[in-house]
């Protein structure tokens, strides 16, 4: 029995070895061919792809993976009559199944760390190739929004670290005017601040009906705008922070009452569920893909069960996405959003398997 095991254990592992690595060159051709111009050096550019493949793309190819492996390796055993034999032999189908799913188990734990492990990698290199402030903070015309502040400017000068003719206006967190700054120059700071010279400065008080503004002339003031907490909030990178970070850096924010904070902390509940449960949609594309191939007709075409496959994994989609749009709704929690689909494809997995597992009829 054991020997059986471990030859449908290495072919479920093979196929999936091998459908991984060629979705994941596939993919890395891709990678490397849109960030050639990017990514400065070619060694930089493995290395960028080579981290970016198992942390952005591994949750979908792995899942993916999987389940053609299952597909391809019961549905070649019941093609040519080996499962037959396996049924007609008294063995039963448990014996064979159950370390295929072992297997699955233990690839979504392989998944989920590797993902896992190079998220602070992705993170540090994001941080490494974040432009300097000056590159960011200095388009010219219209309002730009910079957490809780929106500014305009007149006029750039990189070169002098100078910016000519700034507005500024600072709003409360639930986006009403407080502070607002005109200046003629700006420098900006190695910290990533701006040091205004000659501000006129106005305070309005909105939380207070009816009190006139306070309106004063400084000869610089030196304005944080790195250390807004609402715009460290809005810009967090969800993929780039490690998962007990995410975690922290949502509870921190809860209360908060910055515009905007109780659609982002949803959204961001809703990333964490999902990074919990893509490694585990592993096991759930294998289970679903055994009674799909254990329906194969002995010395048929795998055609018809390529088809149902298709269908399957079609609607399986089709529900997390109807899921996730619900939860944008408020109709679903971020919980029910991502575990009431895989949950419910599982069960219906379980129950079609018990049928697929009758003796299959002989072809004529």
């Amino acid at each position: 029995m054991r020997t059986l095991s471990r030859y449908f254990v290495k072919r479920y592992l093979s196929f999936f070895v091998a459908i991984l690595f060629f979705c994941s060159l596939a993919l890395a051709i891709i990678e490397m061919a849109l960030g050639f111009e990017s990514v400065q050096g070619f060694q930089e550019l493995i290395r960028w792809t080579l981290i970016r493949l198992p942390s952005y793309y591994l949750g979908d190819l792995a899942p993916l993976s999987a389940y053609l492996a299952t597909l391809f390796s019961l549905g070649l055993a019941a093609r040519w009559l080996e499962w037959g034999a396996i049924q007609a032999a008294g063995i039963a189908p448990w014996r064979v199944l159950a370390p295929i799913i072992v297997s699955a188990l233990c690839l979504a734990v392989v998944t989920a760390t590797i993902r896992e492990s190079l998220v602070p990698l992705v993170f540090d290199s994001q941080q490494a190739t974040r432009r300097p402030i000056s590159e960011q903070l200095a388009p010219i015309g219209g309002l730009h929004q910079h957490g809780r502040m929106v500014f305009e400017v007149g006029k750039a000068q990189p070169e002098m670290g100078q910016l000519v003719n700034i507005r500024a206006y600072t709003r409360t967190p639930k986006g009403r005017l407080e502070v607002a700054y005109v200046a003629p120059l700006a420098e900006l700071q190695p910290d990533g601040s701006w040091r205004l010279v000659d501000v006129v400065i106005s305070q309005y008080f909105p939380n207070e009906k009816g009190r006139v503004p306070i309106i004063r002339r400084e000869p610089e003031l030196f304005l944080a705008l790195t250390n807004d907490p609402g715009l460290v909030f809005e810009e967090i990178d969800e993929e780039a922070l490690p998962l007990p970070d995410l975690v922290e850096h949502i509870s921190n924010h809860r209360d908060s009452e910055y515009s905007g904070t109780r659609h982002r902390i949803r959204a961001l509940e809703q990333v964490v569920h999902e990074r919990l449960a893509d490694p585990w949609l592993v096991l759930v594309m294998t289970l679903l893909a055994m009674p799909i191939a254990l329906r194969v007709q002995p010395g048929r075409s795998l055609a018809p069960a390529a088809i149902t496959a298709i269908a399957v994994i079609a609607a399986f989609f089709f529900a997390q996405s109807l899921a996730e749009l619900l939860a944008t709704r408020n109709l679903l929690t971020p919980t029910q959003a991502v575990w009431t689909v895989p949950l419910l494809f599982m069960a219906a997995a379980a129950i079609s398997l018990r049928g697929a597992q009758r003796p299959p009829r002989a072809s004529r």
